[in-house]
């Protein structure tokens, strides 16, 4: 992928927003797995792959006791998504393999968004950089 590719909501959705896009496989002993074997199950595997498709970007997390009140955690011990340049939420396990919420991408640059962004998420000064 191009690292100079400028990415919007949009463009990130075509190139992510379905598990025929990410490489999914059904398999009746695993379930839903990436090609190289990681259950999507895993909300870490699923943002390391948006980055590995992308080419760029950081998986981030965060745990639940840390932020007690998000969405996307409620009921697991945090969660992990991946950042993509600095502006893009990108969290195909919530949209894909939950299937709550009809997309992946959230943009910190858009007002529209913010009040999703701390629902799901919470308080950014509350996660963690998982990947260097």
């Amino acid at each position: 992928m191009d690292r100079n590719r400028r990415f919007t909501v949009e463009s990130l959705e075509a190139l992510i927003g379905t598990e025929e896009l990410l490489g999914v496989i059904e398999s009746k002993d695993s379930g839903a797995v990436f090609p190289d074997g990681s259950a999507m199950a895993i909300c870490t595997n699923c943002a390391r792959r948006v980055v590995e498709i992308l080419g760029r970007g950081v998986v981030w997390g965060y745990s639940v006791l840390d932020n007690p009140d998000t969405k996307a955690a409620d009921g697991c011990g945090g969660h992990d998504f991946a950042i993509i340049d600095d502006r893009f939420i990108v969290d195909v396990w919530i949209s894909l393999f939950v299937g709550e919420y009809h997309r992946s991408v959230f943009d910190f640059e858009d007002p529209g968004n913010a009040a999703v962004i701390v629902e799901l998420y919470g308080n950014r000064t509350t996660w963690t950089r998982l990947d260097a």
